[in-house]
């Protein structure tokens, strides 16, 4: 009985645990996710802002937002094909 009982009180556990262990880490990758997404179409903002290109780099006025490092022009590898326009 206090056998049957004892594994019952694990097996509750374990699976509250487990749960709650699944909700954590689902938040951490959603969050991450959600952060990667974001910076990826702010980065692809700038480049259609400036035609494919970053913008020059100045001393004191910096073109880039103040989350991103000043080196993510050497750190990002990207191409654009500019098409000629068919009317």
């Amino acid at each position: 009985m206090i056998q049957k009982l004892q594994r019952k009180f694990i097996l509750v556990f374990m699976s509250a645990f487990l749960i709650v262990l699944t909700v954590i880490i689902g938040g951490i990758n959603l969050a991450n996710y959600v952060k990667v997404v974001r910076e990826a179409d702010e980065l692809l903002e700038i480049l259609s802002k400036n035609k494919g290109a970053f913008p020059p780099e100045r001393n004191d006025n910096r073109q880039l937002p103040p989350h991103m490092s000043p080196e993510i022009p050497y750190e990002t590898r990207f191409f654009s094909i500019v098409l000629p326009e068919y009317r």
